[in-house]
């Protein structure tokens, strides 16, 4: 019984410290991994749970810098990095596909 605790402990706190919970729920975001980034953007935000009706499309465009070394403790939060301010270039999609191109890959 012992043993099954520490386990279910152990699972709680992996999760709690590993998962990164966004303030709103996005679905269908793009992303892209280019340079150790690895980039987000658009999505929508559901106003219900289990449905797409009446839903907001998203600007966000963030990064992730998986070459820089952070902590994944309990409390530390990942070092995202907000581009939501250049996102307005970006026109507003949901559920596509984002890659780079380009000559030498500089292009999203």
């Amino acid at each position: 019984m012992l043993f099954f605790c520490l386990i279910v402990i152990c699972l709680y706190l992996n999760e709690s410290a590993l998962a990164f919970t966004p303030n709103n729920t996005v679905w269908g975001h793009s992303a892209v991994f280019a340079y150790s980034r690895i980039y987000f953007t658009g999505g929508l935000f559901p106003k219900y749970k289990d449905d797409f009706k009446e839903s907001k499309l998203s600007k966000e465009f963030y990064y992730l810098d998986v070459e820089k070394p952070f902590r994944v403790g309990a409390g530390d939060k990942l070092p995202w990095v907000d581009l939501s301010s250049v996102s307005q270039n970006i026109p507003a999609h949901t559920w596509s596909a984002f890659s780079n191109c380009g000559l030498d890959n500089s292009l999203f």
